[in-house]
């Protein structure tokens, strides 16, 4: 284990004589990969990706890093806005044409192996890689990361949020040599703001951790940057400002994004979006996030407050963490930004670690091993169970796409109902986009903001009202629609002048009754009695249900019976059943058919 030279100007503590066992490490460390395994092998999240890889296949078709929102849809659109993301769109596209799927996976794990890399890279310089509470500190850090796993260019913002940390930390605690990693702060945000705006947030940090910096040199000069470091490092900052303006668009970027947050953050939609959510609102408890503000807060606390020889605080590593921990409670969206603030702050007050952290503090090393142990099992567990019991939306516990995108439908129209102008809701447009375009455009998309100037009257139609005056403004003749839109299925259902071209396992395709189907062509997806996820499947039962296709509504009740096994599943399954049977009749009495 790597000791820590005790001519080191950053205050980090000689290693202690006593060490952890080192078994402590490796059964800790595979708690930690073993979550990160289990928890992060989902299908593809959401349309995002789709329509992001669509703009990067147009940048290199065109040969421009800026896209021309209006060109994939039919329905009017803006070019107002200001979207950079020019770089990480180029590297999904082009990941995914080399690859596919599996490329984006495996880029999705490398991104979280990163976090966990650079934890113990601080932490074994540091000499704490051995410590239980390093471990404990970074699995916190992995699940604080839930939202950071979405495979788009927000992974990249968690990336870049990730080796920024640790760089300002390299240069705190590197003594003199640390002089050129001061050079990586600027060329970390040059290629962040074309990435992702997130970067936005990094900017914040950098003004935040500036501050802290220059408060430790007034009132805490052990915790300052080392002084032949100054000179470099504030340059650095200055540098890292400068180069949010290096973009296709200029200052007109940030000046956007700014405003942008400014104007819009009391908009309705930002009400009702689930990533503009409160970590503390009682919709969001399944994420647990909760509890992870409160363990870490604890650590934080706990950290700073036993530290006898330097009474005062490091203001860089208070201020960016108060500053993060509240952006943490504010929006889901926002929550994976305090992740490696936390972890390896965390990380780097434990080499100063207070007594009671030792092995031969006020706990026994066991005891206090044990408890961190605990710890980390119970929130891996929990992590993991939810994962394969309890996944949230559309998702499963393994790969594919998640039913937010309409693979099957896609096919259908693209084979069957290709010369049609196509509606369709707001969710399912990101792949429909990827899926069907340039020969056929959707009606709207996850991407928003070119449609804001009709956003209102969508909605209502998205809810099933007024959407004969919809349908005058935006006259479609087939329309993909995912099955949580109860309300405007339902109204397809009752409308006499159309018709149910065809279902699948993420949604429905409607079509004008004068829109002619070529005959023999197949009305039900081939994936209805596998749907992977418990939610869905009652999805799709329902429906098949509402249509009265009783065939079909046991042969997808058959499919859950044998693919749901948990507890919580069981129940719901089991429910399904006794709804069927009261409406059918007992299993020996029911017909194949409809009513």
């Amino acid at each position: 284990m790597k000791r820590i030279p005790a001519a080191s100007a950053d205050g980090v503590a000689r290693a202690d004589k006593r060490q952890w066992h080192r078994v402590w490490p490796w059964a800790l460390g595979l708690v930690v990969l073993l979550t990160l395994g289990i928890r992060y092998a989902e299908p593809v999240r959401d349309g995002d990706l789709w329509w992001q890889m669509a703009y990067g296949r147009y940048l290199i078709e065109h040969r421009t890093l800026i896209p021309d929102h209006t060109a994939f849809t039919w329905t009017p659109a803006e070019n107002a806005a200001v979207y950079c993301a020019w770089l990480s769109e180029i590297f999904l596209y082009l990941l995914h044409a080399a690859g596919g799927l599996p490329a984006l996976f495996a880029f999705r794990y490398a991104c979280l192996l990163i976090f966990v890399l650079a934890v113990y890279l601080l932490a074994r310089r540091l000499g704490v890689a051995g410590h239980p509470l390093t471990w404990l500190i970074c699995l916190l850090g992995v699940l604080m990361s839930q939202n950071a796993a979405y495979i788009k260019p927000e992974i990249f913002s968690y990336v870049f949020m990730t080796l920024t940390v640790l760089a300002w930390l390299r240069i705190k605690g590197g003594g003199n040599r640390a002089r050129r990693t001061c050079w990586l702060l600027p060329a970390l945000m040059l290629l962040w703001v074309n990435s992702h705006g997130g970067f936005i947030f990094g900017a914040v940090f950098f003004l935040v951790m500036g501050i802290g910096e220059a408060l430790n040199l007034l009132f805490t000069p052990e915790a300052a940057i080392p002084a032949a470091v100054r000179p470099p490092f504030f340059s650095a900052l200055v540098l890292s400002g400068l180069a949010i303006f290096v973009t296709p668009y200029g200052w007109r970027y940030p000046a956007h994004l700014v405003s942008s947050l400014l104007v819009h953050t009391q908009e309705g939609y930002f009400k009702v979006i689930e990533a503009y959510m409160s970590t503390l609102d009682p919709r969001a408890a399944h994420f647990h996030y909760a509890s992870y503000l409160a363990a870490a807060g604890l650590i934080l606390l706990s950290l700073m407050a036993h530290r006898t020889k330097h009474p005062r605080p490091d203001y860089a590593i208070l201020l960016t963490n108060l500053a993060f921990a509240f952006l943490f409670t504010r929006f889901l969206r926002a929550t994976y930004y305090w992740a490696p603030v936390f972890s390896l702050s965390a990380v780097h007050l434990l080499a100063r670690r207070p007594r009671g952290f030792r092995p031969d503090g006020r706990l026994p090393a066991s005891a206090l091993g044990g408890l961190i142990l605990l710890a980390c099992v119970f929130f891996g567990a929990r992590a993991c169970f939810d994962a394969v019991c309890k996944p949230y939306g559309s998702r499963w516990c393994g790969f594919g796409i998640s039913y937010q995108n309409p693979v099957e439908a896609a096919d259908f129209i693209r084979s069957h109902l290709p010369r049609y102008r196509l509606g369709n809701d707001y969710g399912s447009g990101g792949y429909l986009l990827w899926a069907l375009w340039p020969e056929e455009k959707v009606m709207i998309d996850p991407r928003q903001f070119p449609f804001k100037a009709w956003l209102d009257r969508y909605g209502a139609f998205h809810s099933g009202v007024r959407v004969r005056a919809f349908l005058r403004d935006f006259p479609f003749q087939v329309c993909c629609v995912r099955y949580e839109c109860r309300g405007l299925i339902g109204w397809f259902l009752h409308a006499p002048d159309w018709k149910l071209a065809f279902y699948g396992p993420a949604a429905a395709v409607f079509a004008r009754k004068d829109v002619t189907l070529p005959r023999g062509v197949p009305r039900r997806g081939r994936g209805l009695e596998k749907v992977r996820n418990i939610t869905q499947a009652l999805f799709v039962f329902d429906f098949a249900a509402r249509i009265r296709d009783w065939r079909s509504a046991r042969r997808i009740l058959a499919g859950m019976r044998e693919r749901f096994k948990c507890p919580n599943q069981r129940t719901r399954v089991q429910d399904a059943s006794a709804w069927l049977d009261r409406r059918l009749g007992p299993p020996h009495l029911q017909r194949d058919g409809k009513d």
